[in-house]
């Protein structure tokens, strides 16, 4: 299904309550009521990229209430990002792009056949904006913070089974990719 149906979808989902299939547990306590309540509708501004713009949609998110603890929390369906604008298939296809191609960078991976990948013009004006290449880099900085347990995850998979299939699906970063060890840790994973 194409992100943006996926969008309107949740919205549907959204508006007449329907219970999210894949909602276990609470964020906050970490139970499992056998439901949620709920609690309110929260707008959302999603920024989809579709070949050579980006296209702003507004919709909504699902806030529920925990049965248990009696918290609120808001729910963030597959294709949404907590605190991002862009959808996740879009952050991770472009710093996928960036990390898997040595002669990329970061101004080349928002090109769509050589043009600068521009806003949708909503309007009589004429919208010039563009995507920059800083925003890739802080994907992939925002990303990064992930790495770290997965770091551990593969040392503990490392200390139990040294002769894994699964290092071999790593690979080594670009020299190019990195000024200080602290970027090569971020990309490396």
């Amino acid at each position: 299904m194409p992100i943006i149906e996926k969008i309107k979808a949740h919205e549907q989902e959204v508006l007449s309550a329907k219970y999210p299939s894949d909602l276990n547990s609470c964020p906050h306590c970490k139970g499992n009521p056998r439901a949620f309540k709920p609690h309110q509708k929260k707008k959302r501004l999603f920024l989809v990229i579709l070949e050579d713009y980006v296209k702003k949609i507004w919709s909504l998110l699902g806030r529920w209430k925990c049965l248990l603890c009696g918290s609120t929390f808001t729910y963030y369906p597959d294709y949404a990002i907590a605190k991002k604008r862009y959808v996740r298939d879009d952050v991770v296809k472009l710093s996928r792009r960036y990390g898997e191609d040595e002669d990329s960078t970061y101004r080349k991976v928002v090109m769509h056949k050589g043009f600068p990948i521009g806003y949708e013009n909503e309007g009589s004006d004429i919208d010039d904006r563009q995507l920059w290449g800083s925003t890739v880099h802080r994907w992939i900085s925002y990303t990064g913070l992930f790495n770290q347990a997965l770091r551990e995850a593969l040392n503990l998979i490392r200390q139990k089974s040294p002769l894994s299939e699964v290092f071999r699906e790593l690979r080594p970063i670009h020299p190019r990719k990195y000024r200080s060890e602290r970027r090569k840790k971020v990309l490396s994973l």
